[in-house]
């Protein structure tokens, strides 16, 4: 990658791999080391995650904050950026042509695969074939399954151009795995060290040896063997990881908890989420099993409790003015659709609930009405 940006290249690099292998994490250290790599000028660096928020994954506003910035970098009229999608495609084409050899541009751009399909931004026509002098352009993306990957095979010739992150190798992941352990003051017994390598055998992927990591922290000298089993794969240990905070927090609570998040558009914020375990009947009766509260709510400390559990992969976010949460990487949220919502029933249980929500159907001064459940009826005689 130093050698593409310090090069001569005139089309975009384009950084390809399975998800899980760390792209996010190399596009970000890119960033960092832009001004090493040219030292003896002021690079100009635009970076960008797509996804991450609910605006970055539009490429019309995404093509407009990026117009935006290198405007007033170089010292350019912003007030002439336009707002149509066909007039920022022309508009950020041109200006691009501001870069010199004393202030190179270096745009990168993660996750292309994350943009939503408006405006057909996967057709690519946003992005530029070929370069103005002095400008680097890279960008990362799933791998060849993916048909974004094929529209950027058509538009960038040059087999040069592409770079693949491949999985990091059993040495060095365990080599990582015994730093990490080392520096949290861990051990493993022989027969731990054992499972880990069994895994590592299996699977390397960065976010899997992250996972494992977190995971063999929990193990303890006398845990049982039945307990210190890892998944072959990334889906796995996040199945594992979920079924473990299952039977902590109750599968119930954990599951609905967890559908509101994975079904919601952009994420959902503390109060949002606590007010739609608190209209989920099945929740609460699940809860309130052998008493009554003066208030039908859930008890405020549950969900902090879960996302504490969760918080390393549960991040915070900004949607429409408003910090939410929501998973942080993009394998989460397939295992919990696959896992929660493969029963069509509840899936629309829990749409239907997030759609009355938002609709405002209840709150106002209109009650939602409520069945307790027959478990209560007979213990508590009502």
């Amino acid at each position: 990658i130093e050698d593409y940006v310090m090069g001569t290249s005139d089309q975009p690099l384009v950084v390809h791999g399975v998800s899980g292998s760390g792209k996010t994490s190399l596009m970000g250290k890119i960033g960092s080391m832009i001004g090493r790599w040219l030292p003896d000028v002021q690079p100009i660096t635009v970076l960008r995650f797509m996804g991450t928020t609910h605006r970055s994954c539009s490429v019309r506003l995404v093509l407009g904050s990026m117009c935006w910035q290198i405007a007033a970098v170089y010292g350019h009229d912003i007030t002439d950026i336009p707002g149509d999608y066909p007039g920022l495609i022309a508009y950020f084409q041109n200006i691009m042509q501001l870069a010199t050899l004393e202030r190179p541009l270096v745009i990168i751009l993660d996750s292309l695969d994350q943009l939503l399909t408006t405006h057909q931004a996967h057709n690519l026509v946003w992005l530029p074939k070929l370069l103005p002098p002095n400008v680097r352009v890279i960008v990362s993306t799933l791998p060849s399954e993916h048909s974004l990957f094929e529209t950027l095979q058509d538009k960038i010739t040059d087999p040069n151009n592409y770079l693949e992150v491949l999985p990091l190798g059993q040495q060095l992941s365990g080599q990582l795995l015994k730093e990490w352990l080392r520096d949290s003051n861990h051990r493993l017994t022989v027969q731990q060290e054992g499972v880990v390598q069994q895994a590592l055998q299996v699977c390397t992927l960065p976010l899997y040896t992250r996972l494992v990591f977190k995971e063999i922290c929990r193990w303890k000298s006398y845990t049982s063997p039945d307990q210190i089993q890892l998944g072959g794969s990334v889906k796995a240990i996040i199945n594992t990881l979920f079924d473990r905070v299952e039977r902590y927090y109750g599968r119930t609570f954990v599951m609905h908890a967890l559908s509101y998040l994975t079904a919601s558009k952009n994420g959902l914020s503390d109060t949002e989420l606590e007010d739609l375990l608190s209209l989920d009947d099945s929740v609460l009766n699940d809860v309130f099993i052998h008493w009554l509260p003066p208030m039908r709510r859930i008890p405020p400390l549950l969900w902090p409790r879960l996302h504490h559990e969760l918080s390393s992969y549960i991040t915070q976010r900004e949607a429409n003015g408003t910090i939410v949460f929501y998973w942080y990487h993009r394998q989460f949220i397939q295992v919990a659709k696959e896992r929660y919502f493969a029963a069509l029933p509840h899936k629309l249980y829990i749409h239907s609930s997030l759609a009355h929500y938002f609709l405002g159907t209840w709150g106002g001064g209109i009650d939602k009405p409520f069945r307790y459940s027959m478990a209560q009826i007979d213990m508590l005689h009502l």
